[in-house]
């Protein structure tokens, strides 16, 4: 259910060819900025926190081993060396 309003100011031309391209779909213009608000900012959110999602889930392997192996291989360096500040 749709309880919120926006007002958007544009200049004319603008308004006229969104009038086009929502005629050509056959939905109406507040349809068609609907659309396009979901596409370009709330959908693009849900992709960017899939490729996060999808790249922490992604087995990391490398010429220095796994982020774990790696990650212990560089605690063993900080032990030896000590406060390295």
């Amino acid at each position: 259910m749709k309880t919120k309003r926006v007002q958007v100011l544009m200049a004319p031309e603008e308004y006229e060819r969104l009038e086009r391209a929502a005629k050509q779909q056959r939905v109406s213009v507040g349809d068609l900025i609907r659309s396009a608000v979901r596409e370009q900012y709330l959908r693009a959110e849900e992709r960017r926190q899939q490729a996060f999602e999808n790249l922490l889930n992604t087995e990391f392997e490398s010429d220095w081993g796994t982020p774990e192996e790696l990650c212990e291989e560089m605690d063993a360096a900080y032990d030896e060396r000590g406060d390295l500040s």
